[in-house]
């Protein structure tokens, strides 16, 4: 999956990717309700939030992360990833609605 976020193929565009955590914190059982607002809201807006706080990623770590601020950016689809304690995990796929 990271091989293909790096290259998509030639008719895509570079997939961006953003996390809530350094926005929101720790929020325990509301952070799926957060990031599914979020989601939403990236859909509607058709901009993607930044992942703040990122300055200097690792070495190798070089996926398009929204480091610089929130990004104008053709949002139809948005896949949000939850894992919680204990092993439980959850994940959600919104789509722009098109009225079909």
């Amino acid at each position: 999956m990271v091989a293909q976020l790096k290259h998509p193929s030639s008719s895509e565009r570079r997939v961006g990717i953003s996390g809530t955590k350094p926005i929101a914190g720790h929020t325990m059982g509301s952070a799926g309700a957060i990031e599914a607002a979020v989601c939403a809201r990236a859909i509607h807006r058709q901009e993607m939030p930044p992942t703040i706080n990122l300055r200097n990623p690792e070495e190798g770590c070089d996926l398009d992360y929204l480091a610089q601020g929130p990004r104008p950016y053709p949002v139809n689809v948005a896949l949000n990833i939850n894992a919680g304690f204990g092993g439980r995990y959850a994940c959600l796929i919104f789509r722009r609605y098109t009225g079909r």
